[in-house]
C-alpha cells in the first residue's frame, strides 16, 4: 500500500513540474498599398541563413562571440517560415499569383529569381535590440537591408520586433522590384 501511495505522489509531483513548450511564428505583414501590377513571374529561392537560425529555437546574442538558445521554439523551420510569408506578401502586394517557391515545377519556371541571404537576424542582449542584416538580388541587381530596433528581452517582445523588421524588408523588396 505504501508503495502505491509513493508512486501516486511521484506521478502527481512530476506532472506539476512539466514545462509547457512555447512556439512562435512570424505572422505576415499587411501588403503595401501598391499600384504595382507585376507582369512577369518571380521565383523565390531558398533563403540563406546563418547556422544559428537553422535551429528551431530562439537564438539570443549575449556578446559578439556568444550565442545561446532559449527554450522557446519556432513553429516551423525558420527559413521556410520566412519564405512562405514573403511569397504570400509578394503575391498580395504585386497583385499576381505568379510568385513561385523553389523548386518550381517545369511549367512554372520563373522569369526572374529573388535570392535572399540573411547575414544576421537576432536579439543582441548587450545592445537591447533586434538586428536584421540581409542582402538580396534579382539577376545582377542587388541591394542591402540593415535595420535595428530596440526591444525588450522577453521572447514575446523579441519576436514582435523580428516580425516588424522582416515586414520592413518585405516592403523594401517590393520597392526594389518596382524599380527593375
Amino acid at each position: 500500500m505504501r508503495v502505491v501511495i509513493v508512486l501516486v505522489l511521484a506521478v502527481i509531483l512530476s506532472s506539476c513540474s512539466v514545462k509547457k513548450e512555447s512556439f512562435y511564428l512570424l505572422n505576415g505583414a499587411k501588403e503595401i498599398q501598391s499600384s504595382i501590377s507585376y507582369e512577369g513571374s518571380l521565383g523565390v529561392a531558398k533563403i540563406e541563413l546563418p547556422e544559428y537560425l537553422k535551429s528551431d529555437k530562439l537564438a539570443i546574442k549575449l556578446s559578439p562571440n556568444h550565442i545561446v538558445f532559449r527554450d522557446e521554439r519556432w513553429i516551423d523551420a525558420f527559413g521556410e517560415m520566412l519564405r512562405e510569408r514573403l511569397i504570400k506578401f509578394l503575391k498580395n502586394s504585386l497583385h499576381t499569383q505568379k510568385v513561385y517557391k523553389y523548386p518550381w515545377k517545369l511549367d512554372r519556371v520563373p522569369q526572374k529569381v529573388l535570392k535572399i541571404t540573411v547575414n544576421e537576424f537576432i536579439y543582441d542582449k548587450s545592445k537591447g535590440s533586434v538586428v536584421l542584416d540581409a542582402d538580396y538580388n534579382i539577376g545582377s541587381k542587388s541591394a542591402h537591408f540593415y535595420k535595428v530596433l530596440e526591444s525588450g528581452s522577453d521572447s514575446e517582445a523579441i519576436v514582435e520586433k523580428m516580425n516588424r523588421l522582416f515586414g520592413e524588408l518585405e516592403r523594401e523588396i517590393v520597392k526594389f522590384l518596382d524599380a527593375l
